[in-house]
């Protein structure tokens, strides 16, 4: 019993105890360590993704449950609530809160490159395929018949897959770290694009 007012002591710190253990608080708490969690995930997963080749992304994430995807999905859902969560915080806490954005922010730009790297790779290799139709050394091809394996018609895919891959190096003109990645582990798949076709095909391109 409170021995001032006679109720139960419970009773009388009920108030105190949900003024800071809200639901709302404890979303709130709960939304920004996740962040935190996610940025230094994020940096863990930076280290491992530069070990790996650059266009097998859908493997790793197929592997990981899409553990490379997960920080960049959290980031924006943060920002959703970020007014809502940032809200009375110190300026200590809004200062990690901006270093932990700021991590997944930069491993963002890493996974969109694995990312365009791997759909750059998925398009070479359809092509691939589809010029070894037109090789005579090839037999039972199914793509024999398609028009769309044609010479003409796959020339202007080849062009543009061309310009997306030297754009890719142009890019990575003042990291060339990143552009000997990409020179080593994807074009080497450029080049076999090219050796994959027959005398007859490159004749035609020429």
């Amino acid at each position: 019993m409170n021995l001032f007012s006679g109720a139960p002591v419970s009773s009388a710190m009920r108030p105190m105890f949900w003024s800071a253990f809200s639901p709302l608080n404890y979303w709130k708490n709960y939304t920004r360590s996740m962040l935190h969690f996610n940025a230094s995930k994020a940096v863990v997963n930076q280290r491992i993704l530069v070990r790996k080749s650059i266009f097998q992304l859908n493997s790793f994430n197929a592997q990981t449950d899409c553990g490379y995807l997960k920080p960049i999905a959290y980031l924006d859902h943060f920002k959703k609530w970020e007014k809502t969560v940032a809200a009375g915080l110190s300026e200590e806490e809004l200062a990690d809160i901006q270093k932990s954005k700021e991590q997944i922010e930069h491993y963002q730009k890493i996974y969109d490159i694995f990312e365009y790297c791997t759909l750059l790779h998925d398009t070479l290799y359809g092509l691939e395929t589809r010029i070894s139709s037109n090789n005579p050394s090839i037999p039972f091809s199914i793509y024999r018949q398609s028009k769309s394996s044609s010479v003409a018609s796959i020339q202007p895919e080849i062009e543009e897959v061309l310009q997306a891959y030297y754009s890719l190096i142009d890019d990575c003109k003042d990291c060339p770290e990143w552009r000997v990645k990409v020179e080593k582990e994807l074009g080497s798949t450029v080049s076999y694009l090219f050796l994959t076709m027959d005398e007859s095909s490159r004749d035609a391109l020429v």
